[in-house]
C-alpha cells in the first residue's frame, strides 16, 4: 500500500454546519453508551477478579477488553469525522474552530478555536475569530 494512500485515508477534513453536528448527537450517544457499558463491565470484572485473587493473566485480559472497547469507540467516532478531546469533549470542525459538545448536553451550544483547549469553550453566540 502506498504511504500517500494511508495518509490520505487518515486525514478527515470534514466541516460541519451546526445542524449537521447536532444531527449526529443521538448516534454519538448510542456509540458512547454501548462502549461505556462494556468498559464498566470489564472494569467491574477486573475488580472482582483482583478481590478473589484470580491469576494475573485473567486480570490482564480485562485490561485488553477495555483497550479493545476504547479502540472500537475511537474508530467509530473518527469515521464520523468528529474529533475527541481529553476530558470527554467532542469537536465538530466548522472551518474556523470546533463546535464543542459533551454527552451530558442536549444540543451543541459551545465553540472553541483550533488553538484553544476545549475547556476554554464559550457559547456559540459569542464566537470570536482569532
Amino acid at each position: 500500500m502506498n504511504l500517500n494512500n494511508v495518509v490520505t485515508m487518515c486525514v478527515l477534513d470534514r466541516k460541519f454546519t451546526l445542524a449537521e453536528a447536532n444531527e449526529l448527537l443521538p448516534m454519538l450517544r448510542r456509540i458512547s453508551t454501548k462502549h461505556d457499558i462494556a468498559i464498566n463491565r470489564a472494569l467491574a470484572d477486573q475488580r472482582y477478579l483482583m478481590k478473589v485473587g484470580a491469576p494475573q493473566k485473567v486480570i490482564t485480559d480485562c485490561d485488553n477488553r477495555v483497550v479493545a472497547e476504547l479502540q472500537s469507540w475511537a474508530r467509530k467516532v473518527l469515521k464520523l469525522g468528529v474529533k475527541q478531546f481529553q476530558g470527554g469533549w467532542y469537536g465538530f470542525d466548522c472551518g474556523f474552530g470546533y463546535y464543542s459538545w459533551t454527552p451530558n448536553e442536549d444540543t451543541i451550544r459551545y465553540f472553541h478555536g483550533y488553538l484553544e483547549r476545549p475547556s476554554a469553550r464559550r457559547p456559540i453566540g459569542v464566537m470570536v475569530l482569532k
